[in-house]
């Protein structure tokens, strides 16, 4: 229940900043109950799991060269809570969480 409340925290942030960072994502998951540690946690492995999805989107479609901004453009949006409803990012969350709470 923690990671939905996680990632609709994720959304709310972003609508209400102009530049959502991993620094908001942190504080949002600070105020939803994670500790500061369990919280960096869970950034770190959103953004390693949202960076191999961004790579691996771009083989798909063949795209060899690819730039640290545009990987770094979509973990930020993919943080901000783009497409909060992606099931695959709510189990990674759901996950997550329950690692880095230990």
């Amino acid at each position: 229940m923690l990671g939905l409340v996680v990632v609709a925290a994720f959304g709310v942030g972003a609508c209400s900043q102009p530049e959502y960072t991993v620094d908001d994502a942190e504080a949002e998951l600070a105020a939803a109950g994670l500790s500061p540690g369990a919280a960096q946690c869970v950034t770190a492995g959103l953004e390693a799991y949202f960076t191999e999805e961004f790579l691996a989107l771009q083989e798909s479609e063949g795209l060899e060269a690819v730039s640290q901004r545009q990987v770094d453009n979509y973990v930020r949006n993919r943080l901000a809570g783009v497409d909060v409803t992606d099931p695959a990012a709510q189990t990674e969350t759901d996950r997550l969480v329950a690692e880095c709470s230990d």
